[in-house]
């Protein structure tokens, strides 16, 4: 069954066409069978003519009107050149029926009918076409004055020059009636052209047909005329008739245009100007038997002039073609061979040149080096301000690399956020790392925000005493040697020493250790006692501990080592249900501080965790103190907001840890608003002294007091500093001097000593 959708279109298209047809025969038949005489006649023929021709202006009109851009100028054109045939033809009819007399010739007829095929040929080349792109109009019109000038020629040794030799006319209407078939042919041709080319070709194919017939009516009724024998009611005339209907239902049938994209060039469209200009020249060869003054030789030294000039824009197109492909391989070499965000040389270049250094080196024994830079809490940044805040970081950091390095070091970007350095012709690899580090110590701006930033290098050099290495060895050492500045902390450099890979092994041992570990849930929980100022136990800090092969980890080895595992959440989980377990034997008067992650702090679903955990051991939430690192960017802030809302709605308390040791202090106090601030030891070691400076000390304590919450100093090993901590109005204290951690039994065993003394609870003191 055919859809519903087309049957109306095809209707009408059927419609219409069997109209053209029925029109035309009738037309046909009338000038044929001439009824009422020739004047009758003539006249028909003269209305029939005007009508159609104002039938054509009319659909050219209304399809314009239904455009838009290039392809309603291109219409409009067109409803004018159809609209100068239509006064043409109506001027003739005038001298024909209203004045009675003869038109003469030339006439105001002429005129307008000769403006037809300019404005139409204006009209088609704005029509936007594949074949219409670039030099394409030029090449057209040049393609249509070849073939046009070749027909002539054709014409002029077959009929025209027969009738110029005769005489009898005026130059002007010699030169009117050779304009005809010309310009005629000149517009067809360029049709044909852009048909050729085209990728939508129905309506190019009813259009060219309409033109075409248009062209034969003009070259017949050109040559009778200069016979002298064209009289209205030539059965020539259907030409006329026909075309304008076709061109009309050419604009009617015009609903989509063609896409103006470049397509290749067909081989019979690149020949179709040639062969009949083969023709043309070949005649005006002949012709110069007669004469230079020969018409047939002048035009065909024209066709070589357009010829000549046609190849030249042929050359142009080739050598313009040629430029871009050797652009397109110079870009897409330079993709192939550089990081697209940077410009920096990619992997597969600098591993080039470094197997081109190590070879070069085998020869001559020059030192080489390779620094490897990996970016410090790179991915802080992406979490917490976006990937594209990240790349505005890689650039910068590229364009610092670039100015700190020489002309001759290859400077490339390996992936993510590790990038190397070649350093060749004896240059010092070391003094490059350094200038590197002091480059990026300078924070980088980002939307109003100074970000610190800083890498972990690993230098790897041989010199002339070193034995060979290949490209793969040395990159190799430079890895080793950039973990092991890794190890040491932020903005370092490390030299690659012999037994770095043994170092890197007895890591990768601790990492696998610290898994099983977490997964046996073989940790241990040990708690430092926090006390109020004046001596009471107040609470615990739960802190993580770990015995491997019978020897203790510090903290600091293993928590880096399960940072960069990923093991941070679950050795969070370990203790936090460790440590609330332990809470429920030691009643409601003591605080419990866990330490959480920041990237826990932005799981949603912690609130519910803590409290299903409170609820297991029936503590209240009161009881519980979450601790949050001040010196880490949190990753999503809002989520962490969240988090933060959901813990206090429960009941929980929220504690800053590590207070202004990172660079957001005052706006971590902004966002989170803690319960209780927790001074950082770096703070309290100055003040062993009796005249030690106080004066940030204490507007820690005076800001958290004014916030409403509690103020917990860390670090506290000498009996100074818990005197003046005591006179600046701390509330808390926490340190070696009060009690190291300690394993539950002997945190038990405390608690029972205080059990006798009233428990104070930690509030700020005022």
């Amino acid at each position: 069954m055919r859809p519903a959708v087309h049957w109306p279109t095809m209707t009408w298209t059927r419609v219409r066409a069997s109209v053209i047809v029925l029109l035309v025969v009738s037309f046909a038949a009338v000038l044929v069978l001439s009824p009422g005489g020739p004047g009758v006649t003539g006249g028909i023929d003269d209305v029939a003519a005007t009508t159609s021709a104002l039938i054509a202006t009319c659909a050219a009109g209304w399809r314009a009107s239904r455009l838009q851009h290039r392809a309603r100028l291109s219409w409009a054109l067109l409803t004018a050149a159809f609209a100068a045939a239509a006064l043409g033809q109506g001027a003739w009819g005038w001298y024909e029926i209203v004045l009675s007399r003869e038109v003469p010739y030339p006439s105001f007829a002429d005129a307008a009918y000769l403006c037809f095929p300019v404005l139409a040929l204006a009209g088609l080349l704005l029509r936007p076409s594949s074949a219409l792109v670039g030099q394409g109009r030029t090449r057209s019109v040049l393609d249509g004055l070849l073939l046009a000038g070749s027909m002539f020629n054709l014409s002029w040794v077959t009929a025209l020059g027969a009738t110029y030799d005769a005489g009898g006319d005026s130059s002007l209407a010699f030169v009117i009636s050779l304009a005809y078939p010309v310009t005629d042919l000149v517009l067809v041709t360029v049709t044909v052209v852009v048909l050729a080319q085209a990728q939508a070709r129905r309506v190019l194919v009813v259009l060219a047909a309409g033109l075409l017939m248009l062209c034969v009516a003009d070259s017949a009724y050109s040559y009778l005329t200069t016979l002298g024998t064209f009289q209205s009611g030539n059965l020539t005339d259907v030409g006329y008739v026909l075309g304008y209907l076709l061109l009309a239902e050419a604009a009617l049938r015009d609903r989509t245009v063609d896409a103006a994209t470049p397509r290749p060039v067909s081989v019979p469209s690149m020949l179709l100007p040639y062969l009949p200009a083969v023709g043309g020249v070949g005649i005006a060869v002949w012709q110069l038997r007669t004469g230079l003054s020969n018409p047939a030789v002048l035009v065909g030294s024209g066709l070589v002039v357009v010829l000549f000039i046609r190849q030249l824009l042929t050359l142009l197109d080739n050598h313009r073609l040629v430029g871009e492909v050797i652009a397109g391989q110079a870009a897409l070499s330079f993709l192939a061979f550089h990081d697209p965000l940077t410009s920096l040389a990619n992997r597969a270049l600098f591993k080039d040149r470094l197997e081109h250094a190590v070879a070069l080196r085998a020869r001559n024994l020059q030192p080489l080096a390779v620094l490897l830079a990996d970016l410090d809490d790179f991915k802080d940044i992406n979490d917490t301000l976006g990937h594209q805040a990240g790349d505005e970081v890689l650039r910068e950091v590229a364009e610092r690399l670039l100015r700190t390095t020489r002309a001759g070091d290859t400077v490339a970007r390996l992936g993510g956020d590790e990038f190397a350095v070649l350093v060749q012709d004896g240059g010092d690899a070391w003094r490059v790392a350094q200038r590197i580090l002091q480059a990026l110590d300078e924070p980088i701006e980002l939307n109003g925000k100074q970000v610190p930033m800083s890498a972990s290098i690993g230098v790897a050099a041989v010199d002339t005493r070193d034995p060979a290495l290949t490209a793969v060895e040395l990159l190799k050492r430079a890895d080793l040697a950039m973990y092991a500045a890794k190890r040491r902390g932020k903005a370092s450099v490390a030299r690659y020493e012999l037994g770095s890979a043994d170092a890197l092994a007895n890591e990768l041992d601790l990492r696998t250790d610290l898994v099983a570990a977490v997964a046996d849930g073989t940790l241990d929980v040990h708690y430092q006692p926090i006390l109020a100022a004046t001596g009471e136990l107040v609470g615990f800090e739960a802190l993580c501990r770990w015995t491997r092969r019978g020897e203790r980890v510090a903290p600091a080895v293993f928590l880096p080592v399960a940072e960069q595992a990923g093991l941070l959440s679950a050795l969070d989980h370990h203790v936090l249900t460790t440590a609330l377990a332990f809470a429920a034997t030691f009643g409601e008067d003591l605080l419990l501080n866990v330490n959480i992650g920041v990237d826990q702090l932005v799981d949603p679903a912690l609130p519910a965790r803590i409290r299903s955990a409170l609820e297991t051991h029936r503590l209240a939430p009161g009881q519980l103190v979450i601790e949050i690192p001040e010196n880490r960017l949190l990753p999503d802030r809002r989520a962490a907001a969240s988090t933060v809302a959901g813990l206090r709605a429960d009941g929980v308390r929220l504690a800053l840890d590590d207070f202004g040791a990172g660079w957001s202090s005052l706006a971590r106090l902004q966002e989170l608003a803690p319960d209780i601030i927790k001074i950082d030891r770096c703070f309290v070691a100055p003040l062993t002294a009796a005249d030690a400076p106080t004066d940030i000390v204490a507007g820690i304590i005076e800001l958290a007091h004014q916030l409403g919450a509690s103020v917990v100093a860390e670090g506290i090993e000498h009996p100074q500093q818990l005197e003046t901590l005591r006179r600046l109005g701390c509330d808390a204290v926490q340190g070696f001097l009060l009690g190291r951690p300690m394993p539950a039994s002997q945190a038990a065993q405390l608690v029972g000593q205080q059990s006798s003394r009233a428990p104070r609870s930690l509030q700020p003191s005022r």
